[in-house]
């Protein structure tokens, strides 16, 4: 009779998922949405409607089953990793969009200062430094 295991923690990201059972040197195979136990007989994680992986086995007794603790805690390490990492790359988005927003901003000003000063018949001499830009305005009158 075959038992679908329930566990604490659902296994929704599949990599980590598939990086907890190379750590534990559980050999697997892929087919879409099921993580085939290689060595088990009718031993696999399948992916539910909702989207976590459930271990559906044969035998109760099965190793993988025997293994479940400490899968559930090297999925979680991993998982927790993962979010770390998606945050992260999250954080650094939110910086470059931020710093491209201040860019356009400082642009757009830089623009309309050169065109009030030459509506004013000056002259714009642009100086860099870095990041900063110095803008001196130079009339001439005779």
């Amino acid at each position: 009779m075959s038992a679908v295991v329930q566990t604490l923690t659902p296994f929704i990201e599949k990599s980590c998922l598939l990086k907890a059972l190379q750590y534990m040197e559980i050999r697997f195979s892929e087919q879409r949405d099921k993580i085939l136990i290689q060595g088990e007989t009718d031993t696999y994680f399948d992916r539910e409607l909702s989207g976590k992986f459930k271990l559906t086995c044969y035998f109760y007794t099965s190793s993988v089953v025997t293994m479940l603790p400490q899968i559930e805690q090297k999925y979680i390490q991993f998982y927790k990793e993962h979010m770390k990492e998606l945050e992260e790359k999250r954080m650094e988005a939110e910086r470059a969009r931020i710093e491209n927003e201040r860019m356009a901003y400082v642009e757009k000003q830089r623009q309309e200062i050169i065109k009030k000063a030459e509506a004013k018949g000056y002259k714009v001499k642009e100086k860099r430094n870095g990041s900063e830009i110095q803008l001196v305005l130079v009339k001439h009158t005779y």
